[in-house]
C-alpha cells in the first residue's frame, strides 16, 4: 500500500466517524435531513458547496440519502425567479442576498451518475434550470461574463482575487468557469431525462462562457487568468484584478484553458515554490504576492468594507490569502491531471494527503486551512466538508463534469 493510500484510509475512516455529527435532522424550514460543514458549533447551517463535497463522498461509499436530501432541501428553497439560498438554517436564511454558489448542478450530476435521475421531479428540474438562467438574467457584466454580487458570495469569501469595494462589479474567473461546469452537468441530466431542447440550451451557454473566458480573462502580464473589475463609471474600461489566487486556476480544473495557456500557469505559478506550491499543498494565494500571509484568525475587514473606490489590496484575511486549503489543492491536482502532468499530480496529492494524515494525528480533527509555511492549523477546527472527498485525488477521473 502506498503512503498516499494509507493516508486516504485514515482520512476516510475519520470522515465516516463524524458523519453522524455532520448530518442534522429535518427541522423548521429544512424539511429533510441535511449535512452541515463541520462538527461542534462552527457551522451548523446547510451550506451549499460544503454539503455537496461531503455528500458526494458518503454517496460514493453507498449512503446516498444525505446528499440527496441536502440537494432537495436546496432546490426546494429556489424561488420562482431562480434565486436560491447559499446558506439555510432551520429558522431562517443565513445569507439572503447571496445566490447559491454554482455547485448545485454539479452535485446533482454526481448523484445522478451514481443512482440515475429518477429521484428528481419535473418541478425540481425546472427549478434547477431557472436557477442557472437566473445568473445570466441578473448578473451579466460588460464583457458578457457573470458577476459576483460581493466577494463573500463566492468561492473564496473576502479573498483579494475577486475583491472590489462596489457590489456586483467583478466578473469572477471562478464563477464563470464553474458555471461552464454547471451548464455541462445539467445538460447531461436533461439528456438522460430525454429533454434535448433544454440540454442543448445549457450546452450553448457553456460554449459561450468558454469563449468569453478565453477571450476576456487571460492576462498576459501575469501569465494567468484574472477576474475582471467593472468600474461604476461606464466609460472607464474594465480591468483585470491581477492577484494570483487559487480562483484563477478554475479554468484549468474545468478543462477550459488552451494547452498553451495551461502550460504557462502550471509551470510558472502552480508548480513554483515561490508561488502556489508549498511543502503542505497548494497555497490559496501565491507566496510572491505582496499581501500573502498566514494570519491566524486574521479574518479582517473586507466583508464589512468601507465607502472606498476601486479594488482592495490592503485588506487581510486568513482563509484565502495564503494558507493551504483543501479545495485549492483538489482543484490543482485535477488541473494537473487534465493537462498531462500526471506524475506532478500524484506527487502533489501524496504531499498533501500525507501531511493531512499527520495533522489529523496531531490535532484530532481538521482545520479549515493550514499555515502554508509551518503546517499549523489556523481556522475553524472541526471541518468535515471537502475532507471527506480527498480519496478522489488518487483517482484518474474527477466526479464533477468537465470539458
Amino acid at each position: 500500500m502506498s503512503d498516499a493510500q494509507q493516508a486516504v484510509n485514515v482520512i476516510e475512516t475519520y470522515a465516516q466517524s463524524i458523519k453522524d455529527q455532520l448530518l442534522k435532522p429535518a427541522q423548521g424550514i429544512l424539511r429533510r435531513p441535511y449535512l452541515c460543514p463541520g462538527i461542534g458549533e462552527t457551522y451548523q447551517d446547510l451550506t451549499d458547496w460544503d454539503t455537496i463535497w461531503s455528500g458526494i463522498a458518503y454517496a460514493q461509499k453507498g449512503d446516498v440519502d444525505p446528499l440527496k436530501d441536502s440537494l432537495l432541501n436546496i432546490i426546494e428553497h429556489i424561488a420562482p425567479d431562480g434565486k436560491g439560498q447559499r446558506r439555510i438554517g432551520y429558522k431562517k436564511y443565513s445569507a439572503p442576498p447571496y445566490q447559491i454558489r454554482p455547485f448545485l448542478a454539479s452535485g446533482v450530476y454526481a448523484l445522478c451518475k451514481l443512482i440515475g435521475c429518477d429521484w428528481l421531479s419535473e418541478q425540481e428540474m425546472d427549478s434547477l434550470h431557472r436557477h442557472l438562467i437566473w445568473w445570466h438574467v441578473n448578473r451579466t457584466g460588460r464583457e458578457g461574463l457573470l458577476k459576483w454580487l460581493h466577494v463573500d458570495e463566492g468561492f473564496a469569501d473576502n479573498g483579494l482575487v475577486n475583491w472590489a469595494w462596489e457590489g456586483n462589479s467583478v466578473q469572477g474567473t471562478d464563477l464563470n468557469a464553474q458555471m461552464v461546469r454547471e451548464h455541462i452537468g445539467l445538460a447531461w441530466v436533461f439528456e438522460q431525462r430525454g429533454d434535448e431542447k433544454r440540454a442543448a440550451e445549457h450546452r450553448e451557454w457553456a460554449e459561450r462562457l468558454c469563449t468569453r473566458i478565453e477571450n476576456c480573462l487571460w492576462n498576459e502580464e501575469i501569465g494567468c487568468y484574472a477576474s475582471l473589475y467593472n468600474p461604476p463609471v461606464r466609460y472607464e474600461e474594465s480591468t483585470h484584478i491581477k492577484v494570483l489566487g487559487y480562483n484563477n486556476l478554475w479554468p484549468l480544473w474545468v478543462g477550459i484553458s488552451s494547452p498553451e495557456r495551461a502550460k504557462i500557469v502550471i509551470e510558472k505559478h502552480l508548480l513554483n515554490e515561490d508561488a502556489f506550491l508549498s511543502p503542505y499543498g497548494i497555497r490559496s494565494m501565491a507566496k510572491c504576492e505582496r499581501n500573502y500571509n498566514n494570519m491566524k484568525g486574521g479574518y479582517i475587514n473586507p466583508m464589512a468594507g468601507a465607502p472606498q473606490y476601486g479594488t482592495a489590496v490592503e485588506s487581510l484575511s486568513s482563509n484565502w490569502q495564503g494558507p493551504v486549503w483543501a479545495p485549492s489543492t483538489y482543484c490543482a491536482v485535477f488541473a494537473l491531471k487534465n493537462y498531462g502532468y500526471a506524475q506532478e499530480a500524484d506527487d502533489l496529492a501524496t504531499r498533501y494527503l500525507c501531511f493531512l494524515e499527520k495533522a489529523l494525528a496531531r490535532d484530532g480533527g481538521f482545520y479549515e486551512n493550514y499555515d502554508a509555511e509551518t503546517g499549523e492549523g489556523l481556522h475553524a477546527y472541526g471541518m468535515g466538508s471537502w475532507y471527506a472527498m480527498l480519496g478522489q485525488l488518487l483517482k484518474d477521473e474527477d466526479v464533477f463534469p468537465s470539458i
